[in-house]
């Protein structure tokens, strides 16, 4: 719940409710955030490159067994089944972002530099991935923000959304080639 003063419906009742600081009732009416509209599905919470959030998460990979990267990627979230409004008999209200949200995180693809993992572990350029949103400055590819992950896919499990099978961008569109680091033990 964001810090403030909101109008509530109760029922057929409009009620005030006030927060004296940001906070997340979760399990205290219902299992979870279900609504979306929690401090975590606001863009102002995602990494964006502002020093007032958190940085990215950033990761090369995933590699096989073999330290070669995987060729194809996809992308995918369980958020339309888990939006209480999703019915997942029609298949109504099941997307991306979730109704309630007003911000639902994705992936973006970087080659700076200065976003490099692990030092020297790498080559130089080497395309790394960041959740979140597009930070500028940073992001040399998104694939289309919410978009990226498809649609529902009930044919898998109801309300999980599921992009096409794509290449993976870390290892095409530019970049140089990447294998999983060997660490000397």
């Amino acid at each position: 719940m964001p810090q403030g003063t909101r109008t509530v419906t109760l029922g057929t009742h409009s009620a005030k409710e006030v927060s004296p600081v940001n906070f997340c009732g979760n399990n205290r009416f219902q299992n979870g955030n279900l609504d979306f509209r929690g401090i975590s599905y606001r863009a102002t919470s995602w990494p964006d490159g502002s020093p007032n959030v958190p940085q990215s998460v950033r990761f090369a990979g995933p590699f096989m067994a073999s330290g070669a990267p995987y060729p194809q990627i996809q992308f995918e979230t369980d958020a339309p089944g888990s939006e209480f409004l999703c019915n997942l008999a029609t298949q109504f209200n099941c997307v991306v972002p979730p109704l309630g949200a007003k911000f639902y995180p994705w992936w973006t693809i970087t080659n700076k530099g200065s976003q490099r993992i692990g030092s020297g572990l790498f080559p130089a350029g080497a395309c790394t991935w960041n959740f979140g949103n597009v930070i500028p400055g940073v992001t040399t590819r998104n694939f289309g923000a919410d978009a990226e992950y498809g649609s529902a896919d009930f044919a898998r499990f109801g309300g999980t959304a599921t992009s096409k099978i794509r290449a993976n961008p870390e290892i095409s569109g530019g970049c140089p080639a990447l294998t999983e680091p060997t660490i000397a033990r």
